[in-house]
């Protein structure tokens, strides 16, 4: 007689919340005029925790914003053009990139 054991393997077991976001986490157009998409395809698993700050060379926060679906908007084009840092804020630290406006 042949038995048959099934095991249930989840293959994000060993992955945090932060590195998931960091695998699937879209920023464009890169560089842009200031205006530009951030795009979070598993976004409904961290909606209620996530946001997004800017922050200029400066180290000042320009732009500051819940993050509530897939696709956040977000609108520079009144900042001075140069190299901003987006970062987006999880209850597990933050995901850093930069964005460059023209």
């Amino acid at each position: 007689e042949t038995k048959i054991c099934y095991i249930n393997v989840d293959p994000y077991e060993d992955i945090t919340d932060l590195q998931l976001l960091d695998s699937y986490l879209l920023m464009f157009p890169n560089p842009n005029a200031g205006i530009f998409e951030i795009v979070i395809p598993i976004a409904s698993s961290f909606t209620s925790n996530l946001s997004v700050e800017i922050v200029n060379v400066l180290g000042e926060i320009v732009e500051q914003k819940p993050i509530t679906g897939i696709r956040t908007q977000l609108n520079l084009s009144n900042e001075a053009s140069g190299i901003y840092l987006v970062r987006i804020i999880t209850p597990d630290g933050a995901l850093l990139r930069k964005i460059n406006i023209y």
